[in-house]
């Protein structure tokens, strides 16, 4: 446990981080909580996504902020997506994953999903969702090797 943290609390005032991973409400309340965490979370997957850095110093503005902008200017997800990822047959559960980490970097933490919610969000998608592999002869493992290379 962090040194001057009380057992049982659940924010703590003294923070090691990054900038562009540490949620916006540390730059007003110095204090960190589990909703800065699933931020830190949800910036470190738009990262993997996007392909982008945490923080663009020539535009002055962190991913969480690019990706909320991005989204709210009615630009498309797909757009948003690395092209080095960005494959036809996942678009759409690429979509979702994005609109995922959308809301766990929500500017506000009391928006921001727990990771309870993520989870169980995720899950339902996958058990709701069509399945695309019916079969094991649907998976063509000189593919998967390939990708792996």
């Amino acid at each position: 446990m962090p040194a001057g943290m009380k057992r049982g609390a659940s924010s703590a005032s003294a923070v090691a981080g990054t900038f562009g991973y540490i949620g916006p409400e540390y730059a007003r309340t110095s204090k960190v909580n589990v909703k800065s965490n699933i931020y830190s979370l949800g910036v470190v997957l738009l990262e993997l996504a996007t392909g982008r850095e945490p923080v663009n110093r020539a535009e002055h503005i962190n991913l969480a902020e690019w990706a909320q902008r991005h989204c709210r200017e009615e630009n498309s997800i797909i757009d948003a997506l690395d092209e080095e990822i960005k494959e036809p047959c996942y678009l759409e559960e690429m979509t979702v994953l994005f609109k995922i980490w959308l809301m766990c970097t929500s500017v506000s933490p009391s928006t921001r999903p727990s990771m309870k919610d993520v989870s169980q969000i995720l899950q339902n998608y996958v058990h709701n969702r069509s399945c695309r592999i019916d079969t094991v002869e649907d998976l063509n493992v000189d593919t998967l090797d390939a990708s792996f290379q």
